[in-house]
């Protein structure tokens, strides 16, 4: 038997399968994060600390943060090799304002409004932060980022804003001895 085919209607010879990362996306994200703790750690080792260093010291710091970096991509690797992240097909997606399809795609108004929010309720708490102080103008930074994203208990957020801005307030007092603007509440912390 003969091969009736031309040899001009053959296929060519298919590349072999490479192997997909798809679903591998935050194994880069725990490089950098590996990356930067492993160039914070040098810096700790090569740190020259003075006798006169009061307790906790400059290293303290510095050594939580690559402790928790170090566990955070010890988790994002697991997490990541035990279940991929979904994406075997790629999509596109129109970018706001771009056309797609013959329509034009819009900024949702809901979206616009809490950029906006935000950026004012940043500049507040620029603008009142050193007469306001920290514990004040934080919990109202808080608080107000909070509602932006869409939290609907707005007493809830203050609460939170207010505690949360108190542990950071303590926290830079006692723990690292550095003093945040007390404001008008100066004379009482």
């Amino acid at each position: 038997m003969t091969n009736t085919e031309s040899p001009q209607t053959q296929e060519p010879p298919s590349l072999p399968d490479l192997p997909s990362f798809r679903g591998y996306g935050p194994l880069v994200m725990a490089a950098f994060v590996f990356a930067f703790a492993s160039y914070v750690t040098w810096g700790i080792v090569t740190m020259e600390v003075p006798e006169s260093a009061a307790t906790p010291g400059p290293k303290f710091y510095p050594t939580i943060l690559v402790v928790l970096s170090y566990i955070l991509v010890a988790m994002l690797v697991v997490s990541t090799i035990r279940k991929p992240s979904p994406g075997d097909e790629p999509r596109y997606v129109t970018p706001l304002g771009e056309y797609g399809g013959g329509a034009r795609i819009t900024p949702d108004s809901a979206r616009r409004w809490s950029l906006t929010a935000s950026i004012v309720i940043f500049i507040v708490f620029v603008l009142i932060l050193e007469p306001v102080g920290w514990i004040i103008s934080a919990a109202l930074l808080f608080a107000g980022f909070s509602i932006c994203m869409g939290h609907k208990k707005y007493l809830n957020a203050i609460a939170v804003g207010i505690i949360f801005s108190s542990a950071v307030q303590v926290a830079f007092s006692a723990g690292l001895g550095l003093n945040l603007p007390a404001g008008i509440l100066g004379g009482i912390f």
